[in-house]
């Protein structure tokens, strides 16, 4: 077993901007880490010392650390350690007998109790998951299973994948959130002053999987406002997620890459690269910038996973060197460098580990992070979030303006109340209501016709815009295309291309086209009989055609989300958007029409 709150979204097309302004950023603070296989790490004295541990799971683990670096207790999800080491004195078999989490990516997590600081939940996960509460003042201050806690056990026997993290609320709380397996769904927890809030917020979201969520990391944002998800399978995705701090809710995907099989993943501190293992390609170390979404290839690593450590440097399972007598870990030294300038190690000498048979050596595993409130319960929230949502229609019919839900007193520009209210025309409004961070604005931008309806026209060998437009940015196969900023673009592969245009008023489109010799389709004639509808559609479109045809669902940039055999395709698990359909020959594969659509 190593195993995008959706506001709205018209027509032409647009660009949904939800910017919050939340200042409370999220630093790693362990300072000693307990791996798999007798192996841990120290950080306490500025720089990183290998050290022993009792860990001997594969691939899990969790370690509690105090403000000055003293280890207080560690776990692997199924037995639960003291600072010397010891078990402790019910610290064995903490789920059930018999159920081990010991092979679960991510499978235990250490949260502080926000109302008790001597007690912390140990939450562990092996397709259930599970909790049990430790009180820091038992067992002469070494600490100890509180074994009359009421939930002690398991509290959800949905299944879930292998990946848990903890993110730090805005009002003295965690949240603690874990990804359902086989579905698109994410389960968050509450944990605040008054201990654990057992009914978890769902949120449906994400592609639905062709095999499963099991193995593989998901990682937080350093400002706390994204997830990131990677999966091991061979059609897994590297996944992209916000998540709101006031609801505990995980919105606004994005599929960063597809079919790259993955078992690591990290954030640089300032949130805009994600590191990433793909052993789909050779057990190599990956650096995707979100700010270009570019790529870069970094090096050798083994299988294992990524971290984001308390010195600013992210860690991973290094590749061995000439001495294979030990095992390293390997370190990103500059993570918020873009590109090879990150200073890639494939391995560190000074964090050498013995192999067996000494006993001592690396896995896959490191510690998952532990999330305190911020300054031991002296946090002050946010005065104000704002979300702003650009809305770009080509032409204006009355709109639905709907607020962000699960909050209360809503009170619109007009002075009207509800989750709700419809404009007549163009122009700025807002929303104002209450969350458990404080008051929130919703504003929402109209402009109508900012930008031209965007058309792609192929002149072999030349791909181009048919109107003018402010910005351009071309992709191949959903990778931008460096330096490709023209109107135009000479191509010299078969692919699918996209391009994505800007104009007025922050509204943009995008277009795709698949070429393939000198044509990308081949009868114009065939591709006008062709109807799809509905469109705007909300769940199910259809294909009105005589032939018999294969259809893929595309984005915006040209990856391709999902295929299907026949004539109809479901969308229900994708969030509101732009898409293409692309209708292509069951039996010769030729590539019949790409059709717009509008998904609610």
């Amino acid at each position: 077993m190593i195993k995008r709150s959706i506001q709205l979204l018209f027509l032409l097309c647009s660009i949904c901007a939800a910017n919050f302004a939340y200042s409370q950023y999220y630093i790693p603070e362990n300072s000693v880490w307990a791996m798999a296989n007798f192996a841990g790490v120290d950080f306490s004295g500025g720089q990183p010392v290998p050290i022993t541990s009792q860990v001997t799971g594969s691939e899990c683990s969790a370690v509690l650390s105090d403000a000055n670096g003293h280890l207080r207790f560690y776990t692997d999800g199924s037995t639960v350690w003291d600072r010397l080491g010891n078990v402790m004195p019910n610290g064995l078999n903490i789920n059930n007998t018999g159920t081990s989490s010991l092979t679960t990516t991510q499978g235990a997590l250490i949260v502080p109790h926000p109302g008790n600081p001597n007690q912390y939940f140990v939450f562990s996960m092996r397709l259930y998951l599970y909790v049990n509460l430790v009180d820091m003042s038992l067992n002469n201050g070494y600490g100890d299973i509180v074994t009359s806690y009421p939930l002690k056990g398991v509290i959800n026997t949905d299944t879930m994948g292998e990946k848990m993290v903890a993110l730090r609320g805005c009002n003295n709380n965690i949240w603690v959130v874990v990804r359902a397996n086989n579905v698109p769904a994410f389960y968050t927890y509450q944990v605040n002053s008054t201990g654990l809030v057992t009914t978890p917020v769902i949120s449906t979201i994400g592609i639905a999987p062709a095999n499963s969520y099991f193995q593989g990391q998901m990682v937080v944002s350093p400002d706390g406002t994204m997830l990131a998800t990677c999966s091991s399978s061979a059609q897994s995705s590297l996944e992209l997620f916000k998540f709101d701090v006031a609801s505990g809710v995980v919105y606004d995907s994005e599929v960063l890459k597809s079919n790259v099989s993955s078992y690591g993943l990290a954030f640089s501190p300032n949130g805009r690269r994600l590191y990433y293992s793909d052993f789909s390609n050779n057990f190599r170390a990956q650096q995707y910038n979100l700010d270009n979404h570019v790529s870069t290839d970094l090096g050798p690593a083994r299988l294992g996973q990524f971290k984001l450590a308390v010195d600013g440097k992210v860690y991973f399972l290094g590749a061995h060197n000439t001495n294979t007598t030990n095992s390293y870990l390997g370190r990103i030294a500059s993570p918020d460098l873009a590109g090879t300038a990150c200073q890639f190690e494939q391995y560190v000498p000074s964090l050498a580990f013995p192999n067996p048979p000494v006993g001592i050596s690396l896995l896959v595993g490191l510690p998952n992070e532990v999330v305190k409130v911020p300054a031991e319960g002296g946090f002050t929230p946010a005065n104000r979030l704002l979300m702003d949502t650009v809305i770009c229609t080509s032409t204006f019919n009355p709109i639905v303006l709907s607020a962000y839900p699960v909050f209360n007193n809503y009170i619109w520009d007009n002075g009207t109340t509800g989750l709700s209210r419809t404009v007549q025309s163009a122009g700025a409004y807002w929303v104002r209501y209450n969350t458990m961070c404080g008051p929130r604005t919703d504003t929402f931008k109209i402009t109508v016709k900012p930008v031209a309806p965007l058309q792609l026209q192929y002149n072999h060998p030349v791909l181009s815009a048919t109107q003018s437009y402010s910005s351009y940015q071309w992709y191949k196969a959903g990778q931008a295309i460096a330096g490709a900023t023209a109107a135009t673009l000479t191509v010299t592969d078969t692919g699918w291309y996209s391009l994505k245009v800007g104009g007025a008023g922050n509204c943009s489109d995008s277009a795709a086209y698949y070429v393939s010799g000198v044509n990308s389709i081949d009868d114009v004639a065939a591709a006008d009989a062709i109807k799809v509808y509905p469109n705007p559609v909300k769940d199910q479109v259809s294909v009105q055609t005589d032939k018999q045809v294969n259809l893929a669902l595309v984005d915006i940039n040209g990856k391709v989300l999902k295929s299907a055999r026949g004539n109809t395709m479901s969308l229900a698990a994708y969030s509101a958007g732009v898409y293409f359909i692309h209708i292509t020959d069951a039996r010769s594969g030729a590539l019949l029409k790409v059709h717009k659509i509008t998904k609610q």
